[in-house]
């Protein structure tokens, strides 16, 4: 028999044995494995560090979509149903919430409730780890979730949260700003009462039902909000920002079908006579409203802020003027010889830029 050369035998030396039938199979199964399964099971394993399941979720994320994200879905809620991990749980709550996966909203009632997942199952002293500073963000995350997924029938948990004194007053105001965001009339009278009760102690959930309100654009929250706004106004320094937030909404409500004339000039009376007050940040929240309105009417008003002592207000006048009047509008503010220097040169760079815009079209 005649041997190889030196050169050929080192080189069939180096070479890999033949796969056996078993691992030649088991090499065509890996194959044919989903590239997010080894992932999933990185997730999984108690022998990661957490640090690594934070990449993980990471990479996983493209396979959320498409046709996978079938399969993938429903595996990740499973697995933060089951983790006692409050950062892993966190990540995935918030990555099933970027992708809008509609199979977390009853997972997200759950913790929104902090209950039925094994993270609160299993603490051993509940009361004091629900008020734990991760615990109330994972809460908080998951409450804002569930008015972004807009699933109504959040509402009833929503409204438990809402209408719950015993809660910790951060998940409150997130449930208040969730049941605006899902837009359901029956939430106009439970923000209402929030907003009349006496007793109610925290200033921040206040301001969040205001919020919420404007939110929803239910006409009926209009005279309520008008009258709080009244008697909050020789209030300043508590209530400033509550204010704001009122003057805000009543900008939005202003703009709903359905108003009568009355309460029209109602809404606007109360967003001019704000126009002028001494509160930096109140004649700024009056100026935006007015702006949102759209009236070509409040365009000798806007001008007017032009000249406010708070460049801020007198910036967010400026662009009322272009939201309302429109390019014409601002630039025959380049007319007024005593117009603010820095309005000018702001108008004109913006010239510039809408030019060199319609070159490129």
């Amino acid at each position: 028999m005649i041997q190889g050369s030196p050169s050929e035998d080192a080189y069939n030396a180096n070479q890999p044995a033949p796969l056996s039938e078993a691992d030649a199979l088991l090499a065509d199964v890996q194959h044919l494995l989903p590239a997010w399964l080894p992932m999933l099971e990185r997730l999984q394993s108690d022998e990661i560090p957490l640090a690594q399941k934070l990449d993980t979720i990471k990479r996983i994320k493209p396979h959320t979509q498409g046709t996978s994200g079938f399969q993938v879905l429903p595996q990740l809620v499973k697995l933060l149903r089951h983790s006692q991990d409050v950062a892993l749980i966190h990540a995935l709550v918030k990555l099933l919430g970027e992708v809008k996966a509609f199979c977390l909203h009853d997972t997200l009632v759950d913790i929104s409730l902090a209950t039925g997942i094994a993270l609160f199952e299993k603490a051993k002293n509940y009361r004091t780890f629900i008020e734990e500073e991760p615990v109330l963000k994972l809460r908080c995350t998951s409450i804002r979730l569930l008015g972004l997924l807009n699933n109504q029938t959040a509402i009833i948990p929503l409204m438990g949260l809402l209408n719950d004194h015993q809660a910790n007053y951060r998940v409150r105001l997130e449930a208040a700003e969730s049941l605006g965001r899902l837009k359901n009339p029956n939430a106009v009278q439970p923000l209402l009462r929030v907003l009349k009760d006496d007793q109610e102690s925290s200033m921040y959930l206040q301001e969040s039902a205001v919020k919420a309100l404007g939110l929803l654009g239910d006409i009926r929250a209009l005279s309520p909000l008008l009258d709080l706004f009244e008697s909050k106004k020789g209030v300043r320094e508590k209530c400033q920002f509550l204010i704001e937030r009122i003057l805000d909404s009543v900008g939005k409500l202003a703009k709903e079908d359905g108003l009568s004339q009355s309460e029209r000039n109602q809404a606007l009376n109360g967003i001019l006579s704000a126009v002028n007050d001494p509160a930096n940040a109140i004649r700024l929240a009056a100026v935006e409203a007015l702006s949102s309105i759209g009236d070509l009417t409040h365009l000798p008003i806007l001008h007017q802020r032009l000249f406010d002592e708070n460049m801020e207000v007198a910036h967010a006048a400026l662009t009322g003027v272009y939201r309302v009047g429109g390019m014409s509008a601002l630039k025959g503010l380049l007319e007024i010889e005593e117009l603010p220097r820095f309005l000018r040169e702001e108008i004109l760079d913006f010239l510039v830029l809408e030019a060199e815009d319609e070159k490129e079209d």
